[in-house]
């Protein structure tokens, strides 16, 4: 089932192509990362509901029966490359994952499509509870809310909810065997040229993972006296931070 989830959210993630600047965020390097959002849907009134206008009912009217009424809303679109919505679990039922594209392989019915030309999965009311729901969505871009009362509506994350997660998140390069030696707690290992970012070394131990910071080794000096052969990963982050740094320094 894991199987089909995954190749569910490939195939939903090829119908977004956020519009805008590119994402600086190295998380984007090698995939797109997703956010897990918790929203309320609900409907309110700009004001009381209107009530009857029969003289003979003026004095005591009924209650109206608009709060009663029940407004199919839609969310996500996907026809539409600008909307971020790829999954969603409605009222807390986590049986289910309801996606924005048909589902791919054996799922045990834990997929279900968001059906595009018959009536969406739930309704809301004036006067129902609000309706709680988990988003799986694209934090790049917006998620469009579609009713039969009222224009389509969107709603996104702020940037700076997801700027901050993006920007400490790091891309590993797995690399190895290399022959190498250790040198004041740091890994002399050659530094990948790029324009900005901390390289750093991390390899499994004993106790869980060691991380090293990196030094070039000097290619004039006498080669190590007793080398190391290492498999690990090279890690590169900050390099968010960096760039904002740098682009200080020279406005």
């Amino acid at each position: 089932m894991l199987h089909a989830v995954r190749a569910t959210l490939d195939d939903a993630l090829t119908t977004i192509d956020p519009d805008g600047p590119q994402d600086p965020g190295l998380g984007f390097l090698l995939g797109r990362p997703l956010a897990l959002v918790r929203t309320r849907i609900d409907l309110e009134l700009c004001g009381p509901a209107r009530t009857t206008v029969a003289w003979s009912q003026v004095a005591a009217p009924p209650p109206p029966d608009l709060t009663d009424y029940p407004w199919f809303v839609r969310l996500g679109d996907p026809h539409r490359t600008d909307d971020g919505l790829i999954g969603m679990i409605i009222d807390d039922n986590y049986d289910h994952l309801d996606t924005v594209v048909d589902p791919v392989d054996e799922h045990d019915g834990f997929l279900r499509p968001i059906p595009t030309d018959g009536e969406p999965p739930f309704t809301v009311s004036v006067a129902g509870e609000p309706l709680n729901t988990t988003l799986l969505v694209d934090p790049r871009v917006p998620v469009h809310a579609t009713t039969d009362v009222l224009p389509t509506g969107t709603v996104h994350i702020p940037q700076e909810f997801t700027a901050r997660a993006l920007a400490r998140m790091a891309v590993a390069f797995r690399a190895g065997p290399l022959q190498t030696d250790e040198a004041h707690g740091t890994a002399l290992i050659p530094t990948p040229a790029t324009a900005a970012g901390t390289w750093s070394w991390a390899e499994p131990a004993t106790d869980g993972w060691r991380t090293l910071p990196l030094t070039s080794p000097d290619p004039t000096a006498t080669p190590f006296s007793h080398p190391d052969l290492r498999s690990g990963y090279l890690l590169l982050g900050d390099a968010v931070t960096s760039t904002d740094h740098t682009t200080g320094e020279h406005a």
